[in-house]
C-alpha cells in the first residue's frame, strides 16, 4: 500500500483492498494470527519527520482494520521513517528518483502465528 508525499490518507483504493484484507484475517483459518503493520517513508524531509509519518501511516492503516472489524489486540503499529527502503531515493547522479521514493512511502502489513 502506497501513499502520497506528506500523506497518511488512505485512498479509496486502499480502503478496498484493507476491507478484503480484514474478511482474509477474521476469516476461520486466519483468525488466530497476528499482524504487524510496518510505515515507511522515502528519505525527503528531516528524519524525526518522517519517523513520525511512517507511524501515522501504520496507526492509519491499523484502525481501518480495526474499523472492518480486525480486533485491535491482534495488531501492532511501528514506524520505520526512512531507514528500511525498497528502492532508491536518488538516482546515481544524486538527483531525487521520484519512482524509487514512491515505492519507498509504504505500509508492509505482516501476519504472523501468535505467540
Amino acid at each position: 500500500m502506497s501513499f502520497a508525499p506528506n500523506s497518511s490518507s488512505l485512498t479509496p483504493a486502499a480502503r478496498s483492498l484493507l476491507q478484503k484484507l480484514a474478511t482474509i484475517v477474521n476469516s476461520s483459518e486466519f483468525d488466530t494470527r497476528v499482524l504487524t503493520i510496518e510505515g515507511h517513508t522515502d528519505s525527503v524531509g528531516r528524519e524525526s519527520y518522517n519517523l513520525k509519518l511512517s507511524t501515522q501511516r501504520a496507526e492509519v492503516v491499523g484502525q481501518e482494520l480495526v474499523f472492518n472489524q480486525v480486533r485491535a489486540d491482534r495488531i501492532t503499529t511501528i514506524g520505520y521513517g526512512e531507514s528500511r527502503p525498497v528502492a532508491s531515493n536518488t538516482k546515481p547522479d544524486g538527483s531525487p528518483d521520484p519512482q524509487g521514493q514512491a515505492k519507498n512511502r509504504r505500509v508492509d502489513i505482516v501476519i504472523q502465528t501468535a505467540p
